[in-house]
């Protein structure tokens, strides 16, 4: 996959992450998601993936991070699909993040 289009993908999924962040109300991992997207707003490409990448990456390290974060809902059905789509934007980010066949 290009530079060009992993930079489109991640700001896909960041969009995504910031919607449903947005829509539960949380105020405190958003401010993470809109750095990251203002780095690929704001630098070079190559640059921009490199901070991205740190940012998202810091967001997930150790107890307590975005990695914990999960919605709750008083239907633990609504819970499970509301935290499963979560989780499938997180992985999907990560594994882009993950993945090294860049070509410019």
């Amino acid at each position: 996959m290009t530079l060009s289009k992993k930079i489109r993908a991640a700001r896909g999924m960041l969009e995504k992450l910031r919607a449903i962040l947005e829509n539960e109300g949380e105020m405190n991992w958003i401010r993470g998601i809109d750095a990251a997207l203002a780095s690929l707003q704001n630098l070079e490409q190559e640059q921009a993936y490199v901070e991205v990448r740190s940012i998202y990456g810091t967001m997930l390290g150790g107890n307590g991070t975005f990695s914990d974060f999960y919605i709750q809902r008083e239907n633990f059905e609504e819970q499970n699909r509301a935290n499963q789509n979560l989780d499938e934007v997180r992985d999907s980010l990560w594994q882009l993040f993950e993945s090294e066949d860049t070509n410019h």
